[in-house]
């Protein structure tokens, strides 16, 4: 994570005079290196990986909590993709594989979602990609886990 550059990353966002209402404060990683940032030393830096390590093993326990009860609570549908193929492969393998496992099943359940309360798309192609809402491969560190309607 570090030698990825997690913490240029968190700086270029991190702000001393965040309040913790704010989302991005929320966001892994930005929390846990609070302290490193006040006072920069090896300590504190390994203080927040450690936390940092610790809260990115908790978040899918939590994330497997919420699904199932906001399923219920809410009605969503929803559908489980498993993107684990796209990331144990490299290159040309690993893009194949995420445009298979991700992208053209989350389009076809997107498509589904928008044509099925009426024949009109809610959101056209020109609104979708002036809102970048593009799902990149994951060598560009993006991934789905599960898509809600």
């Amino acid at each position: 994570m570090v030698q990825a550059g997690l913490v240029h990353e968190v700086r270029r966002f991190y702000n001393l005079n965040m309040t913790n209402s704010m989302g991005l404060s929320h966001a892994i990683g930005v929390p846990e290196m609070e302290k490193y940032f006040r006072n920069e030393n090896e300590a504190n830096l390994k203080e927040a990986i450690e936390k940092i390590k610790a809260n990115s093993f908790e978040l899918p326990k939590r994330q497997l909590q919420n699904i199932p009860r906001l399923q219920k609570q809410l009605g969503w549908d929803m559908h489980h993709l498993d993107a684990t193929e796209a990331f144990v492969k490299h290159g040309f393998e690993a893009d194949e594989a995420w445009g298979r496992l991700v992208v053209r099943p989350s389009s076809r359940i997107v498509g589904d979602f928008l044509y099925k309360e009426n024949q009109e798309p809610a959101l056209s192609f020109k609104n979708i990609k002036a809102a970048n809402l593009v799902i990149q491969a994951p060598s560009a560190g993006n991934a789905i886990a599960a898509v809600a309607h």
